[in-house]
């Protein structure tokens, strides 16, 4: 029977199950939300086509950036976007030259997140704003694939982890253009669940009523990124991070998949044409200001034909700062209690704990704003 990666290292990309010519592979789900592939042994033929196609065990080709820019968009824009607003400038450009375009949406209750293949310029709208959640893959590698094999033209925006799995799908294509976000972590799907609905009950809220969840506040309040509003039909809710269960796991690394403590993709070579991150608070404004790593040939002609002086060229400080940002993370020793709780009671007090340090809180807060995407 073939042998997949193993899963500390898996990024539920499911692209060897995309792959199975015998449906041998099935997904269950860890105990917080995540997905893993499980092989079948009555249906396996061990054929290893699994196994190439896994990023993990036949790694995808980086490179090192070209060209490193900065990009603030207007006022409005940015106020509608999470960063500096190049996104929308990117996806509108190409959605105007007969692209696809592949993004993630919050589902319409926002108690999920998953990939989408568009053309329709209100559900490119909705893929603005950050996620912080795994988002479901669904088919959409081999959705991608299909319209590739017909000639169309793609553009695919999501994490590092998830390009790479596509690229083991379709391999680079001139007509797919990758773009990899400066990825802080996957956060758990079903703690974000359980913790946006116990606030609700908590407040005596439908689901039904929940019209927004915004991640990035703004403008950017208290010095910080890390914001979040809540909003219903009859109220707005604004919590700093820590002061929202979910929120405080994610910027302290404790609802994490678990490849993310050991990520391959952290690091300045890329895997994608163009990485899109954003500047550190402090470099910008309360509206904030994208970073865009040019990477390949491609990514460099598609961007700067559309420089303008919203663009300025990076700094050799801004550049070494740059590098600096990817860091070695240590899985928490909190983690492993939190993925063997059997319900969200119990993983909350892990999430709401003042155990950590004043300092510590700060120093996270200023990881998350140099890798929130």
């Amino acid at each position: 029977m073939s042998q997949l990666c193993e899963q500390k290292y898996c990024t539920g990309c499911f692209v060897c199950a995309d792959n199975c010519p015998q449906n041998a592979i099935n997904r269950v789900s860890n105990r917080i939300g995540f997905s893993y592939p499980r092989i079948d042994a009555t249906k396996c033929v061990d054929c290893g086509i699994c196994t190439k196609h896994c990023h993990i065990l036949s790694s995808v080709d980086k490179q090192y950036p070209m060209k490193l820019y900065s990009y603030k968009g207007t006022d409005e824009e940015r106020l509608k976007s999470s960063s500096g607003a190049f996104f929308p400038l990117l996806a509108n450009t190409l959605l105007s030259k007969g692209y696809h375009i592949c993004g993630v949406v919050f589902s319409e209750d926002f108690l999920s997140a998953k990939y989408v293949v568009t053309r329709d310029e209100s559900t490119i709208e909705r893929m603005r704003k950050s996620k912080y959640i795994a988002a479901e893959l669904n088919s959409v590698f081999i959705e991608v694939k299909d319209l590739l094999d017909k000639g169309e033209k793609v553009l695919f925006i999501g994490l590092p982890c998830h390009v790479a799995g596509l690229l083991k799908t379709v391999h680079r294509n001139d007509n797919l253009i990758t773009v990899d976000l400066l990825c802080f972590g996957m956060g758990s799907p079903w703690i974000y669940k359980e913790s946006l609905l116990h606030f609700l009950k908590k407040k005596r809220h439908k689901v039904s009523e929940l019209i927004l969840v915004d991640f990035r506040h703004k403008p950017f309040l208290y010095d910080s990124h890390t914001v979040i509003d809540i909003i219903t039909a009859n109220e707005k809710y604004t919590f700093k991070a820590e002061d929202f269960p979910y929120y405080n796991g994610y910027i302290n690394a404790l609802v994490f998949r678990e490849s993310c403590y050991s990520c391959e993709y952290n690091s300045f070579d890329r895997i994608s044409d163009i990485t899109i991150g954003d500047t550190p608070l402090g470099h910008s404004d309360a509206l904030g200001e994208s970073i865009i790593l040019l990477n390949t040939v491609r990514g460099c002609d598609i961007v700067e034909k559309l420089i303008d002086n919203r663009f300025k060229a990076l700094s050799e400080d801004q550049v070494a700062e740059t590098k600096n940002r990817f860091i070695v993370r240590k899985t928490p020793e909190k983690y492993y209690k939190i993925i063997n709780c059997k319900d969200y009671k119990t993983v909350e007090k892990y999430l709401t704990q003042k155990a950590h340090t004043t300092i510590f809180v700060k120093k996270v807060k200023k990881v998350i704003n140099r890798f929130a995407h």
